[in-house]
């Protein structure tokens, strides 16, 4: 897969699992455990948001990191926030295989959350030249969490990875059950998913 073409993950998604981690806390019953460990890790978030993964991993001499969390608050909400968040992290450090021990670990239960650690083991499994795994965990994440958008976000993921791999076969039913499933498409979404299937269509003639 060509380089501006290959599945990243970015700013935006870090900025995504901070707020999303916000609202996970509040929903939450928070055990007095939860709620030392939820202010120990409120600096390493705030490097997180930042993109300095190795502080928010590791902690600086003022705070402490994910890593402190993990190993301090074991079976509690926030520890597995942590975990959750050492897994974007090293995943940001391009530490593929130790941040798939992160994200595969991590449970934290709430269905927009499930779907971002599936989506992000995806992408992982892409930057690993395994998109066999990869579109298995794109699938999952749309199946998890509906909202249009991301599901339209994780589908199409799952057709690249597909594209990857040649199966310009397999991409075209994961385009064509998208555009005629009853979800409400946005124009440029439709559009992005028709052109997709036009391009693919003329490959797949092609071979």
């Amino acid at each position: 897969m060509r380089h501006d073409r290959k599945i990243l993950h970015n700013v935006t998604f870090t900025f995504i699992v901070a707020v999303c981690a916000f609202f996970y806390l509040r929903s939450r019953k928070l055990t007095f455990e939860d709620n030392v460990g939820n202010n120990k890790m409120y600096e390493a978030i705030y490097d997180f948001e930042s993109g300095d993964f190795n502080a928010a991993l590791d902690g600086t001499s003022e705070h402490e990191g994910f890593f402190y969390i993990i190993n301090n608050f074991k079976g509690t909400n926030v520890c597995n926030l942590a975990t959750f968040y050492a897994g974007i992290s090293l995943m940001n450090l391009k530490e593929y295989n130790c941040a798939l021990r992160y994200l595969i670990k991590a449970r934290i239960g709430e269905p927009i959350f499930e779907a971002k650690r599936l989506a992000a083991i995806g992408d992982i499994y892409v930057e690993l030249d395994r998109c066999k795994d990869a579109v298995n965990y794109f699938i999952r994440a749309a199946n998890v969490y509906k909202n249009d958008e991301d599901n339209a976000s994780f589908l199409f993921k799952a057709v690249l990875a597909y594209e990857a791999l040649d199966d310009y076969g397999s991409a075209l039913k994961v385009i064509a059950k998208y555009l005629d499933s009853n979800n409400k498409i946005n124009d440029k979404t439709y559009e992005k998913f028709s052109k997709e299937k036009i391009r693919l269509e003329a490959r797949l003639k092609r071979k």
